[in-house]
């Protein structure tokens, strides 16, 4: 059986050996034409569209509590750094005191180490699915809200070059190996600028270029999501508000199967009139559990 872009995807990104560039590169040749984002009438709603602001959010504050999630085998993890620190750090300590003071540590270590990794990166969500009915059930109030369509064509670079979709697996990410192999790096690199006094940051970049995997893995029970995600770190934004403004892309504006005309969609279709964005209203299918756009424009 030939391999799908998706699943060659998910080989690049699990191999340590490929960089985060070349796995960028492959999939910006499979971005979707048309992604979407599912709205509430919330308090922000004109902002996102009507300004074309997309708001970031820590990775730490999703409806989803496994959302990337990390996996570090305590046991072996506890091995190296036990061996790492009786030979580099505590030579002059018995190794059996070394594990006595580490094991007792290293648990709770860990976990505020999968905790930094979800409070370093920012992320906004999309889906490739714009008739889906559970996400107009869980994110646009119940058919209620709307849905944004944007042109990934035209969206800046700059935010593709950060753009994936999500891979849905029944198993957490183990990070054991990456955890272990940044640290042998960081080792390596700290001892180089000791004794050699050379720049060794090129040496870490393809590593840590791989801290990025965990944040695009989800369960499968979210697969009908279809989602892919901007992902950047938190150092991205630097001072300024976690917005980016993406609307020159907007080309369509659905609008809930049980939204009704209110004042909100008159507003909607009022600002649509003159920047050929094509609205639709989502319609419930007669004969199946379906739903279908219709143009009102």
């Amino acid at each position: 059986m030939n391999e799908t872009w998706r699943e060659k995807y998910q080989t690049l990104l699990f191999n340590r050996n490929v960089s985060l560039n070349r796995v960028n590169n492959y999939v910006n040749k499979h971005v979707p034409k048309y992604l979407y984002k599912y709205r509430k009438f919330d308090q922000y709603w004109e902002t996102t569209l009507f300004d074309g602001q997309l708001y970031f959010a820590e990775a730490i504050t999703l409806n989803d509590p496994f959302d990337c999630h990390t996996f570090i085998d305590v046991k072996r993890y506890s091995e190296f750094m036990n061996t790492f620190a009786s030979k580099y750090v505590f030579p002059e300590i018995e190794y059996d005191k070394i594990c006595e003071v580490y094991n007792s540590r290293m648990e709770n270590n860990l976990k505020r180490q999968c905790l930094k990794i979800k409070q370093g990166f920012l992320l906004t969500c999309f889906s490739e699915d714009v008739k889906s009915i559970l996400m107009w059930s869980h994110y646009a109030d119940s058919h209620k809200g709307f849905c944004i369509e944007y042109d990934m064509e035209k969206v800046s670079q700059m935010y593709r070059d950060f753009l994936y979709p999500v891979i849905y697996q029944d198993q957490c990410y183990d990070f054991t190996e990456m955890a272990i192999m940044l640290d042998d790096s960081y080792y390596r690199a700290m001892k180089a600028l000791e004794i050699l006094n050379v720049n060794t940051e090129y040496c870490l970049k393809d590593v840590t270029n791989n801290i990025y995997v965990p944040l695009l893995i989800k369960a499968k029970e979210w697969s009908y999501e279809k989602e892919w995600r901007i992902v950047v770190p938190k150092t991205f934004f630097g001072l300024n508000d976690h917005l980016i403004d993406l609307s020159n892309a907007i080309s369509g504006v659905y609008i809930g199967a049980n939204s009704g005309i209110t004042n909100n969609i008159d507003k909607i279709i009022k600002w649509a009139k003159n920047r050929n964005i094509i609205i639709y209203k989502m319609e419930t299918e007669m004969d199946r559990y379906g739903l279908s756009a219709k143009n009102i424009s």
